[in-house]
Order: structure tokens, then C-alpha cells, then sequence
């Protein structure tokens, strides 16, 4: 981490080495505000959603593409806690989808056999609107993990140079803030990392603090 012309360390250097080091283990970075999308409350990368589901099944038509993806910008239950439970079963075991062509089958989302076939990318400062009292906000998480268009963890970081910063301020954004705001990004992100470069734990966006 380099050290600023004023001798401290900011959040965004910690972050960079974050991404650095993602980059080395193979994963593309793409800043949040180059990704291309029609509504900042869409949480997914609809276009390496469609480009995975097209690779791996090349059978399907345009149709069953975008039903398919539909299904899963449009997932829910009858709580949080079932809607991520449910993305979760489809990011396992997949989908049952019975093309416009065809029989009943399973869609996987994640190939788990040949994982060079994945597109992994790791996206920071990603925007995410919401409403709140008629009002239009957004968060911006530090970092997000996708894998073919998923979300599937978010990172929340506090700068180690801070002595007031710690991982439970970061824990607190994640399952309060977070939770309570944008909901619809942490449905489809079973795990969660929080660090200050000392201490980090990983849990997933419903781990009570002490696990």
C-alpha cells in the first residue's frame, strides 16, 4: 500500500491492493461506474449473465436467454432470508427451465466442473439506488465479486491507518445499512468479507459478529 505525499493511508489504497491482489488470482477488474446498465437498482452484469448462459448452453434460444434471466433479476420469496436462500439453491443446484425448443432440464449458473469457464470480475464502487422517503440514494460498496454476472460477495474495508475504523464499523454497514437499504444486491450475495488489513473475517450477509 502506497503512502500518500501527506504520510497516511486512505480506505482507496487499501482497496486498490485488494483488487490488485483479486487481479493476480485471475480475476478481471471493472470499475462499477464503466459497467453498462439501463437502471441503477440493477444489481446483476446482465450482459456476462447472458454471455455464460449462452456459451454453456448454445442450444437455447434468445427467448429462453432472457427468461432465464428474467427469472433470476425477478427471484423472491416471501422474506429476505428465503429470497437469498433461493439464489442460493439456484447458484448450487440450478434452475429447472423447460425451453421454448425442447424438454425440462436443469440451467447452471456457475460452472463448478470446468471453472475456467466462469467469467470472474471484481467491480468497486458500484452504485446501487435506492428509494428511501420518495427520495432516490444509493450505496456504493467498497468491492463486489461476480461471477458470471452474480454478485456473489460483497467486501466492506475500513482503512488500518484509522484508529476509529474497525471491522465491526464494517460488519455494521454490511448488515444493517446494507440490509436495510438495498436489499436487492444482498439477495444474491451469500458471503460477505469485511477487513482493515489487520483483522478480516468472511461470513455470510446474515453471520452474527462473533462467527
Amino acid at each position: 500500500m502506497a503512502k500518500q505525499p501527506n504520510g497516511r493511508f486512505y480506505e482507496y489504497d487499501f482497496e486498490n491492493v485488494f483488487i490488485r491482489y483479486l487481479e493476480d488470482a485471475g480475476w478481471t477488474y471493472e470499475a462499477g461506474a464503466d459497467i453498462e446498465r439501463t437502471r441503477l437498482d440493477e444489481t446483476l452484469i446482465i450482459s456476462d449473465l447472458k454471455s455464460f448462459l449462452q456459451d454453456s448452453n448454445p442450444d437455447l434460444t434468445q427467448e429462453d436467454i432472457e427468461n432465464l434471466c428474467a427469472s433470476m433479476r425477478l427471484i423472491g420469496g416471501q422474506t429476505q432470508f428465503e429470497t437469498l436462500h433461493k439464489a442460493y439453491n439456484y447458484f448450487v443446484d440450478g434452475m429447472q427451465y423447460t425451453p421454448s425448443e425442447g424438454i425440462a432440464r436443469t440451467i447452471n449458473f456457475i460452472n463448478f466442473e470446468e471453472p475456467q469457464k466462469n467469467i470472474f470480475k471484481v467491480v468497486n464502487q458500484f452504485a446501487v439506488e435506492y428509494v428511501n422517503n420518495n427520495e432516490k440514494n444509493t450505496r456504493r460498496p467498497d468491492i463486489l465479486l461476480y461471477v458470471n454476472g452474480l454478485p456473489l460477495c460483497i467486501m466492506e474495508l475500513k482503512n488500518p491507518a484509522d484508529d476509529k475504523a474497525t471491522i465491526h464499523d464494517a460488519f455494521e454497514q454490511i448488515t444493517v445499512r446494507y440490509w436495510r437499504d438495498i436489499p436487492h444486491l444482498l439477495h444474491y450475495c451469500p458471503l460477505a468479507c469485511i477487513s482493515d488489513g489487520v483483522k478480516t473475517r468472511l461470513g455470510t450477509v446474515r453471520t452474527p459478529y462473533e462467527h
